[in-house]
């Protein structure tokens, strides 16, 4: 068996298609990697989606606010509306977009800009206008002294205010639907002073730091998690979908802002490493097709089975030499693919970043699992070969019947690339027999971690039976066709 797939292995690296792909990989690996580089800043934001909707938006206003009249008393009103939305456009050109101010400049200025148009082009009150002016310099002083600190402190005293006052009403209401609804906003305060003095004590502001976006997405799934505890039995299998992922992003937000570490941060080496394969799939996908769409439709193109079958050999043992050798093949790729990532992300972005850990929420175990960024690759990869392996077998199924290349490659690249699309339809008109389709259930990685997959048709244990079931099936015929097929003519 091994000095077949010697001869195997040796008769595909004489392939220069292979060589191709792994051109082409390295290629979208290098360039992959310095857009990250470039377009990605220190927090791994990427750098220019706001400013180019800034612009735009402002260019947008500008052409809109010429539209009306500001002597006109019918549009007036309108004037000083999206004058003052340009208006705050303006003032976030001041500042760069990954800054607390250019964030929440609209929310401490826009009432007061939108006042001082009012009381300028409507009211034409110089006292009030005045007075709004002044208003207006001190919280922009604040603004650019980056007094953040100050801003919390009135946002606080805010929420304490609104709190005492919902307490209040709850205390004098008699009706419980009302009580109920003011017991919520109650909550929600809560939670929001919680977050606010969180933000003071820690000097958390709001911008576009991977703390405060970990803090962000803690408060908005917070609540989500709490109302389906407060459901008690979730019955609807979307609802339980929900809780999962607002779970998960609840506990590894906290950890985030626990532990000030960015485990999410897209342009560093450990990242680009964690999901490799998928991010990679189609020159994966390509290589797969290739090896097992050629390794037996050459043998018959070019006569050499004959060769091949003369020698003390079994049709089965070459037959599984051939699929041995396939494997073999995707899973050089595989470790080709992450020695150039390593190389090229370690020049690129550095090798500091393999000591961050990869975070995970296992529902099986209910907490937090930490892994090593080689750990959660090898898991997520060995949750991936189930797909490999089914292409494999198809590609090789195919070519024992018809013997021809294009049919074996085309066929099941055609099955993979709509495959997305079938899931889609599945899903959306609730067509449940499709859930029996080998596509359904090849990718395993939606299992990991106790995870529920996105589609409530199927579970683990069902995926397993219906892979080994089309893999007995396959091969069991591909074998039978294989061993009984006439070499006499070809």
């Amino acid at each position: 068996m091994i000095k077949l797939v010697v001869v195997e292995l040796k008769k595909i690296f004489k392939k220069k298609s292979i060589y191709v792909i792994w051109g082409l990989m390295f290629g979208f690996c290098l360039l992959n990697n310095i857009l990250y580089y470039r377009d990605y800043d220190d927090n791994g934001n990427y750098k220019y989606l706001e400013l180019d909707n800034l612009k735009e938006e402002k260019l947008k206003l500008e052409e809109e606010l010429l539209q009306y009249n500001k002597d006109n008393q019918n549009e007036v009103t309108m004037y000083i509306t999206i004058k003052t939305k340009l208006d705050i456009l303006k003032l976030k050109e001041n500042f760069s977009n990954s800054s607390w101010q250019y964030h929440k400049v609209n929310t401490y200025l826009y009432d007061i800009i939108y006042q001082i148009n009012y009381y300028q082009y409507i009211e034409k009150n110089i006292d009030e206008l005045t007075k709004k002016k002044e208003e207006y310099q001190v919280v922009l002083n604040k603004l650019n002294e980056n007094n953040y600190k100050y801003f919390l402190n009135m946002e606080i005293k805010k929420n304490v205010d609104i709190q005492n006052e919902l307490k209040k009403q709850y205390l004098n209401e008699n009706d419980d639907k009302i009580k109920l609804d003011l017991q919520e906003q109650i909550k929600n305060n809560e939670l929001t002073l919680k977050i606010l003095n969180y933000r003071l004590n820690n000097d958390i502001k709001e911008d576009n730091s991977y703390l405060n976006l970990a803090l962000e997405s803690y408060q908005e799934n917070y609540k989500t998690v709490k109302y389906f505890e407060e459901l008690g039995d979730i019955k609807s299998y979307q609802d339980k979908f929900d809780y999962q992922e607002a779970l998960s992003e609840v506990k590894i937000s906290q950890y985030i802002v626990e532990n000030k570490l960015n485990i999410n941060k897209q342009n560093n080496l450990s990242f680009q490493l964690r999901t490799i394969v998928e991010d990679y799939e189609i020159f994966i996908v390509m290589l797969v097709l290739i090896v097992s769409g050629v390794i037996i439709c050459d043998e018959f193109r070019d006569g050499t089975i004959k060769l091949l079958l003369i020698k003390p050999y079994s049709r089965g043992r070459i037959l599984l030499s051939k699929y041995f050798t396939s494997i073999i093949v995707v899973l050089i790729s595989i470790l080709l693919l992450i020695a150039m990532q390593l190389i090229i992300g370690g020049i690129i972005f550095g090798l500091e970043s393999l000591n961050i850990p990869v975070v995970v929420y296992d529902f099986d175990k209910a907490k937090l699992v930490e892994y090593s960024v080689f750990q959660y690759m090898i898991i997520r990869i060995g949750a991936r070969m189930p797909f490999l392996l089914m292409l494999i077998t198809i590609s090789i199924f195919l070519g024992v019947i018809f013997s021809s290349t294009i049919i074996s490659i085309t066929m099941p690249l055609i099955f993979y690339m709509f495959s997305s699309t079938i899931l889609n339809l599945a899903s959306q008109y609730k067509l449940e027999i499709m859930k029996y389709l080998v596509n359904f259930n090849w990718n395993l990685q939606d299992y990991l971690f106790g995870r529920l997959p996105a589609n409530s048709f199927i579970n683990f244990r069902f995926s397993i039976i219906i892979l080994l079931g089309y893999f007995i099936v396959l091969w069991t015929v591909t074998y039978i066709i294989f061993k009984k097929k006439d070499i006499k003519n070809i």
